[in-house]
């Protein structure tokens, strides 16, 4: 099953949500909708799903124009960020729904096999009321996945968990998905999401899809200075190309001298370097990469479960992330003598400048 969407608009009033929206999902592929709150996101799924129709733009499932197919006729599952299940039904009456709904044979075999697959075949007896969010998602998508649809679309359904639950439901989803084959489209704000699920990204800002590519591109390569910021490329630096050779190029940044790749006009450029894209040198070794810095540790901060942000100012304040035992083994505290590292490859660099 393939969908792609061309050209969607969608007005209310004066008031534009979604211009011109085009992306396409090939088969089997699971593709995520990344973007701030007010984007469009819910309501391109909403478009896609039959909730609501365009203004003008089409939506096509498998090459054939949906316009005027009802929901319940598009082969599509929704699972929604409030779970949205019936709290006078048991967990297996709100999974049998749908299949009860297109008066299946097989209801009960169906639903057992999606609770076992989803780990909540012990939850079938009991009523929503009485288990944890992370389980009422679980259900949400048993429900979902149960009428075997063609196409499914999630939209933010993991934004309320707390971390740990989030991340196990991510690889449960992920698992089910490649092996079910379905092709999906997952809407979150989050990129740290966005990068543990997708195979292609789309970043949707003011209605309007501003990058689209894997996600390699999207995190390494970003269009925009917007795109960098959004998907968390901390080290953006405003500079100048002073040297430029078919071996690559120097960029001066308020005196401190990089190298990056590629023959670069002379002139203002943007430099973007991810935070896990630097490493910290061990004081009994010499860099083998191309820029390395000298500094102090400016500020430790604890960045998730595994990882710590470290700031170090080396003529330019950089922000690192690096696994917890780097930070113990290596000893970084504030006002630490560190030198920092990156291969010129590691670096992007924007020429022109964008707000």
């Amino acid at each position: 099953m393939s969908l792609e969407l061309s050209e969607v608009r969608k007005s209310y009033g004066s008031r534009e949500v979604l211009r011109g929206v085009s992306f396409t999902v090939d088969d089997g592929e699971l593709m995520v909708l990344l973007g701030p709150s007010g984007a469009g996101k819910t309501k391109t799924l909403e478009i896609v799903a039959g909730v609501e129709e365009p203004d003008s733009g089409k939506v096509l499932i498998n090459g054939r124009d949906v316009a005027g197919v009802p929901a319940r006729k598009r082969g599509i599952g929704f699972v929604f960020q409030d779970y949205s299940l019936f709290p006078h039904k048991t967990v297996f009456e709100n999974i049998a729904f749908g299949l009860r709904v297109r008066k299946d044979g097989e209801v009960k075999r169906k639903v057992e096999d999606i609770a076992e697959e989803v780990r909540i075949l012990e939850l079938l007896d009991r009523y929503p009321g009485e288990i944890s969010g992370g389980e009422k998602q679980r259900v949400a998508l048993a429900r979902a996945l149960v009428i075997e649809p063609d196409l499914l679309l999630f939209d933010e359904p993991l934004g309320s968990l707390d971390q740990n639950v989030r991340e196990e439901l991510r690889k449960v989803l992920k698992e089910i998905q490649v092996k079910e084959g379905i092709t999906t489209v997952f809407v979150t704000h989050d990129y740290t999401e966005a990068i543990a699920l997708a195979d292609r990204i789309g970043i949707l800002k003011r209605g309007r899809i501003i990058q689209f590519g894997d996600p390699d591109d999207i995190f390494y390569r970003p269009v925009s200075r917007e795109v960098a910021e959004f998907t968390g490329m901390t080290n953006i630096f405003e500079g100048r190309v002073v040297g430029s050779s078919k071996a690559g190029s120097l960029i001066s940044i308020d005196g401190l001298e990089i190298k990056v790749d590629g023959q670069l006009p002379v002139g203002g450029v943007t430099v973007c370097i991810r935070p896990e894209s630097i490493m910290f040198l061990r004081p009994d070794r010499k860099s083998t990469f191309e820029n390395s810095f000298k500094g102090r540790v400016a500020g430790v901060e604890s960045f998730g479960s595994s990882m710590h942000r470290i700031a170090v100012d080396a003529g330019k304040r950089f922000f690192i992330n690096v696994p917890n035992h780097v930070v113990e083994k290596m000893g970084l505290a504030t006002g630490k003598e560190v030198e920092i590292s990156l291969k010129k490859e590691k670096i992007h660099v924007l020429t022109e400048r964008r707000a």
